[in-house]
């Protein structure tokens, strides 16, 4: 059986400050501390198939904040179920603290400041779940954070077995079953929080709400490869090209239009950085995935699914967001605010080179 070893990471700490360094890279940015460093021994196992990943953490005595200036740095944001194997846990958050159990659950919203304070010898089960995922499907989060729930609900009581055998079940299996069983383990996981909350699941919102989040994070993974385009996303999820345009329409918005949006962002960003101030606005708009397509018409178009999306010539990257300009004190560049990027028949730009990988 092939296994994907980067799936899967362990650490073993026998030192704080190195322990602090793991929680950081591999749970979740915050603040560690412990009421006592001699002797301190702590270890993770984490697997991390896709967007919802699974931790089984176990250690000494320690406490956990996260703070605003922590969210403010994060990269993602979660939805995260805490099951209780070992010692106890003291959990805060939204203005309520309760004490987790062996056997007992407990949620919190990656969004907003939270505090763990773990007994020695703790051990838990942590599961990560994209939060517009378990926005879409539970409403407002501060009805659930820090409430705990324990396995003598109907559902419960399948949960919580479930996800024990199912960190070493990760384990041991292929990358293939990984993903299934990751995606499984999430269906559970939302269907005993809707239980909870006192929610009926809407069957056909459910696994729309799943795809659409996946589609959008590969186009923000992706968007500054030139050949990325509808049918590839639509390919990548497995599902067909008409429905990935369901998805999207019912946001207003297509793929082609959102790839679009992505580059141009990324455009806006690298303009207004002072670092990149010496590269030419062709180059930074090659470096978002725009590129001189191999036909006009169809393909300049945002929404054509089928065509590379390319740099356009009726866009003027010179009226973008930021204008440069450098001060003669040499202080720090300041940023001009004009106009948001639009699109508008002018005389078209000189020729770009072809694609630049990044």
């Amino acid at each position: 059986m092939k296994h994907d070893a980067s799936l899967r990471k362990s650490f073993t700490a026998t030192t704080f400050e190195y322990w602090q360094d793991v929680v950081r890279s591999t749970i979740l940015e915050g603040e560690c501390d412990t009421p006592s460093r001699r002797g301190f021994q702590a270890e993770i196992s984490t697997v991390r198939p896709g967007d919802t990943w699974f931790s089984h953490v176990r250690g000494s005595a320690q406490s956990f904040m996260r703070q605003p200036r922590h969210i403010s740095r994060a990269s993602g944001e979660y939805f995260v179920l805490l099951l209780q194997l070992g010692g106890t846990t003291l959990h805060c958050q939204d203005g309520r603290e309760v004490i987790l159990r062996p056997g007992s659950l407990v949620c919190n919203d990656t969004t907003r400041p939270f505090e763990l304070q773990l007994s020695d010898q703790f051990e838990q089960i942590i599961v990560h779940v994209p939060r517009p995922i378990a926005v879409s499907m539970l409403g407002p989060t501060e009805r659930i954070t820090s409430r705990v729930y324990t396995r003598h609900s109907p559902v419960g009581s399948l949960l919580v077995p479930f996800l024990q055998q199912l960190t070493t079940a990760l384990g041991e299996v292929s990358a293939t079953t990984v993903q299934r069983l990751a995606h499984l383990a999430r269906s559970l996981v939302l269907t005993s929080l809707a239980e909870w909350a006192g929610e009926a699941l809407p069957e056909r919102r459910w696994p729309a709400a799943m795809l659409s989040h996946r589609a959008r994070a590969l186009i923000t993974a992706h968007a500054h490869e030139p050949t990325l385009n509808s049918m590839a996303i639509a390919q990548a999820i497995g599902i067909s090209l008409r429905y990935l345009q369901e998805l999207f329409r019912d946001e207003g918005i297509t793929p082609g239009e959102y790839i679009w949006t992505c580059r141009l962002e990324k455009c806006r960003r690298e303009l207004a950085d002072p670092a990149l101030a010496r590269i030419s606005i062709s180059d930074i708009a090659a470096r978002a995935g725009f590129s001189k397509g191999i036909r006009n018409g169809a393909s300049d178009s945002p929404g054509a699914a089928g065509d590379e999306c390319v740099f356009p010539a009726e866009i003027d990257l010179h009226e973008t967001t930021v204008c440069r300009s450098v001060s003669t004190s040499g202080a720090v560049p300041q940023e001009k605010v004009r106009a948001p990027l639009t699109r508008r028949p002018i005389k078209p730009l000189r020729t770009l080179p072809g694609p630049i990988s990044t």
